[in-house]
């Protein structure tokens, strides 16, 4: 690796576990979450780079990438 590589963890996210940057599976498609909110009962709102919304429920689960840099070896 050049050191300026990204590397992805695979992971399932929650409304409680969801960061921006994770790229998530909505729709048939890996989008990368670009901002998002907190609504009444624990849901969260995703905004994309298209700026439409995604309610994530509470309970929901969605299939993600989340980019991390490894340690250097």
């Amino acid at each position: 690796m050049s050191g300026h590589e990204i590397v992805y963890e695979t992971l399932t996210v929650t409304a409680d576990s969801v960061r921006l940057g994770d790229l998530v599976h909505v729709h048939g498609a890996e989008r990368p979450v670009r901002n998002m909110r907190s609504i009444a009962g624990g849901h969260k709102v995703l905004l994309f780079d298209d700026g439409k919304p995604y309610r994530l429920a509470v309970r929901a689960e969605l299939h993600a990438r989340r980019p991390y840099a490894p340690f250097p070896t």
